[in-house]
């Protein structure tokens, strides 16, 4: 998953130097792009540490 967040980034950040967008006004919306990027992964990631940790206590209760 982060593989592929990593290459649509990339991806994002080529098309920004190929001249999609000019000057810093393309690297802000790159940027802001990885940052919500960045939100959705670390909500993914709490939401997969919240179920395990959920899981662990329903092991320790059994």
């Amino acid at each position: 998953d982060e593989k592929e967040s990593l290459a649509k980034a990339l991806d994002r950040l080529q098309m920004v130097g190929a001249g999609s967008t000019p000057g810093a006004r393309g690297l802000r919306e790159a940027v802001r792009s990885l940052e919500e990027q960045l939100l959705k992964e670390r909500a993914k990631s709490q939401r997969s540490a919240s179920k395990r940790s959920q899981e662990q206590c329903l092991l320790l209760e059994q």
